[in-house]
């Protein structure tokens, strides 16, 4: 975005005072980047107004006419070979010793061209009369330029065609419409600066002098179009722009076009308000229709281009339904103003910005209008653009008010407060301000400060409350003031320094401790986990054997798959491994929740489908629970549980246990810790495989989560290694084929003998033809902390854990 200097300094008299890079950086700290600062027009030199007094063909070449050009107190005699001089014509004139632009060169990147006094035959050249280009103003050099017949001859031309330019970064302040005008740029500049901010509202009469009469009708919603406002005049003359107008424009990167035209660009650009002007006499029925664009509609636009609009598009179409504008993006041809045009309709209105955005780049058209609309402006702005317009309307194109303004608003946008606690300052921004000072920081920026309506526990607590115009809607919290503070107090006199506070670490979450050890526990075990959604269907429930009535149903549901909000694990993860290719070993657990009583949380299946050789008869294929059961044991040797108070129970002695219907009947036990069930563990039910085709096995277990949380141990206990030889006794004892190997090793447990260090499983034997016992080979750990052990104390030891297992289940220790 450009911005000018002179412009700005219409509302900041005292600018000149700052240099231009004390004012580049004061804005690039405080509010956007400047990429750049540009001199325009600098070369011009000794540039002046004149009056052509006559012109008479030049004796000797054809083409030239010698013209007596008065200035301010003198008359000279100027060459000249444009084909539209004529007597009476208002110019610039530069004369010998001064510079232009050189018109051969493109426009904006032009050398400086020196005048001399020249002879040509016999008539002395004192000057030369300059085209639009020669003065950096237009492409224009077919003819030299005319200026406004008010211009007194002799009038210096230089201050008001040289100029500076800051070009900045636009995308810092999206949040900033106020800030896409010269006037809001102002504003900050006078804050940062400190320095006088002047503003003169247009005085201008509303009251119709004339009889236009022009019907709105609006449509849309209030959302897509919150304010409209719009007048006509009449008895406008259209014609060139005076020259103060064209050079403003052209510094900012607009071409001038016409008066009436360049009035809307420069209050665009000077407050932020984009206006579009219609021909009033080529509006059907003198009526504007905001409404809604059909499917499929087109418009020819003013660039020449013809687009087809969307049914999500806001038009301005006239009586006949005709679109004449495309609301806040650009007008139509058909009505644009030309030099016949005698009556106009201005119209400033406040479109929704994502409303235009979209349009936009639906269109692949983005203008001036668009961009600023796209940010958020004010409504209230529009009745403010609306009468600047007016005042230079009448001022350079004549004309006069012909109707009573149209201003539909059925939502106004009002002020709105917001308090600031004081303390907030020190603690959020590192810097100690005084009350007073922040005061006067926000009050420069155009908030008011409402002292009186600060109650005593305001007063108590310092906080004060700003009353926040309408063209600041970006400022909503107390943390929008701070950000304010911060850029006016600088954000270079900051000062850094470290924070204060307490060195304690922070208190470790144990949820979030036992969640990371259970994932890193299954990870290691091999297993993958699964993300999914809470929900499930019947389908789920009934191909494990579940009941799904139970589970709640979801009005809403994001698929007919998915409407029922989960009671079990089992449902999803069993899913997904079903699912897998029927040559594919996998094992995977979720940990998240379920909709139940208790809240289970963790849910594994495995499948040991390719562990073992495929030559295997099924029948001889080892019962892949243990594999479940082996996961159990190391999560909870990870956990620092106690496994001893862990007991697996057979599904046969727990009925209706969790989700018992869908594990097998036999290979699957309730886990216990203490007398509190954990959950279940086993196969699934050989009916499921089979429905579902499954050629192996799958095992699983759902653990409750809180439960494993609550005897979870932060601190692993640990035990003094003895510094004496332990020794290891194989024993191999008859047991019933009934006797399960937690109750075996449960009696040796039992005894709690000091010297019994571990008990590892070696073998179970079944005999064939003994279908009444089996054989149990366990390896026994003696070691004394004490001393080296005698093999009194081994055989004592020996002889204890075999009466114990005896008592216990009837165990013979075999010869």
């Amino acid at each position: 975005m450009l911005l000018s200097f002179s412009w700005l300094q219409t509302y900041l008299p005292d600018l000149h005072t700052f240099d231009h890079k004390t004012i580049a950086e004061a804005l690039t700290g405080s509010l956007a980047e400047v990429e750049g600062i540009t001199g325009v027009r600098k070369g011009l030199k000794n540039i002046s107004a004149g009056e052509v007094i006559s012109v008479e063909p030049h004796p000797t070449h054809k083409k030239l006419s010698v013209c007596a050009v008065k200035l301010a107190n003198s008359e000279r005699t100027i060459i000249c070979g444009a084909p539209n001089v004529a007597a009476g014509m208002i110019v610039a004139v530069c004369l010998p010793g001064g510079s232009v632009l050189n018109p051969k060169q493109p426009l904006g990147s032009q050398d400086v061209f020196m005048i001399e006094q020249r002879q040509i035959g016999e008539v002395t050249s004192e000057g030369m009369i300059c085209s639009a280009k020669e003065l950096g103003l237009s492409e224009s050099h077919d003819g030299i330029l005319e200026l406004e017949p008010e211009m007194i001859p002799g009038t210096d031309l230089v201050p008001m065609l040289q100029d500076t330019v800051f070009e900045i970064e636009n995308k810092s302040i999206s949040h900033r419409p106020d800030c896409f005008s010269h006037r809001g740029i102002a504003r900050e500049l006078s804050a940062i600066l400190n320095t006088e901010f002047q503003e003169t509202p247009s005085d201008v009469s509303l009251i119709p002098t004339a009889n236009l009469p022009l019907a709105v009708d609006r449509k849309v919603s209030a959302e897509l179009c919150s304010r409209f406002n719009a007048v006509t005049v009449t008895e406008v003359t259209v014609k060139q722009s005076p020259l103060w107008l064209v050079a403003r424009l052209a510094a900012v990167g607009i071409r001038s076009v016409n008066n009436v035209v360049d009035i809307t660009n420069f209050v665009m650009m000077d407050i932020g308000q984009p206006l579009h002007a219609f021909d009033y006499d080529k509006l059907a029925d003198a009526e504007l229709t905001v409404r809604n664009a059909k499917q499929g509609e087109s418009i020819k636009a003013l660039d020449g281009s013809t687009y087809k609009l969307s049914k999500d598009m806001v038009i301005i179409a006239d009586g006949a339904g005709k679109p004449e504008s495309i609301a806040g993006i650009m007008g139509g041809a058909r009505t644009e103003i030309t030099e016949k045009t005698t009556n106009i309709v201005l119209e400033a209105a406040n479109w929704e910005m994502y409303n235009i955005r979209r349009s936009s780049r639906e269109l692949g058209l983005r203008t001036e209008a668009s961009t600023r609309f796209e940010k958020g402006q004010d409504p209230n702005l529009t009745m403010d653009g609306l009468k600047d317009a007016l005042a230079l309307v009448q001022d350079v194109a004549g004309g006069e008010l012909a109707c009573e303004p149209v201003d539909i608003y059925p939502e106004p946008v009002t002020e709105h407060t917001v308090e600031l606690p004081v303390p907030m300052v020190k603690r959020f921004l590192g810097i100690d301000l005084k009350t007073d000072a922040v005061i006067e920081l926000l009050e420069a920026l155009g908030l008011e400060h409402l002292e009186e309506e600060s109650s005593a526990e305001n007063i108590e607590k310092d906080s004060q409350i700003f009353r926040i115009p309408t063209w600041r809607g970006d400022l909503k919290i107390a943390q929008d003031l701070l950000e304010e503070v911060a850029r006016m107090y600088g954000y270079d006199a900051i000062v850094p320094t470290l924070p204060e506070g307490s060195l304690e670490p922070v208190a470790r979450n144990p949820v979030s401790v036992v969640n990371r050890i259970i994932r890193d526990s299954l990870t290691g075990s091999g297993l993958d986990e699964l993300i999914t959604y809470s929900f499930t269907g019947e389908d789920d429930y009934k191909r494990i054997r579940l009941d799904h009535t139970k589970a709640l149903a979801l009005s809403n549901p994001i698929s007919p798959d998915l409407r029922l909000l989960r009671t079990t694990l089992l449902t999803n993860l069993t899913a997904k491994l079903l699912r897998m290719p029927s040559d594919t070993a996998y094992s995977a657990f979720l940990n998240s929740d379920a909709l139940s009583r208790r809240r289970p949380m963790i849910a594994v299946s495995i499948c040991s489908r390719e562990r073992w050789p495929v030559c295997w008869p099924m029948s001889r294929l080892p019962s892949c629970f243990f594999d479940a059961k082996g996961v159990i044991e190391v999560l909870l040797k990870d956990l620092h549980i106690d496994t001893d108070a862990v007991r697996f129970v057979p599904l046969a002695e727990e009925p209706g246990a969790g989700a018992s219907a869908a594990f097998h009947p036999v290979r699957t036990a309730v886990v216990y810790i203490g007398e509190e069930r954990l959950g279940i563990v086993g196969e699934l039910h050989p009916e499921i495989l089979l429905t579902e085709d499954y050629d192996g096995r799958i095992s699983a277990f759902e653990l409750d989560a809180d439960l494993l949380l609550k005897h979870y141990n932060e601190y692993a206990t640990y035990t003094r290694i003895s510094e004496f030889q332990a020794v290891s006794r194989d024993l191999s004892f008859w047991v019933a084929r009934s006797v399960l190997y937690t109750d075996f090793v449960g009696a040796i447990h039992a005894l709690n003998n000091p010297l019994v260090k571990n008990v590892e499983l070696v073998d179970v034997f079944m005999p064939a033809g003994e279908e009444k016992r089996k054989g149990i080979t366990v390896s026994i750990t003696l070691q004394s902390m004490e001393r080296t052990l005698s093999e009194e104390d081994i055989n004592s030891a020996v002889e204890t854990v075999s009466h114990a297992l005896k008592s216990a289940v009837k165990a013979e220790l075999r010869s």
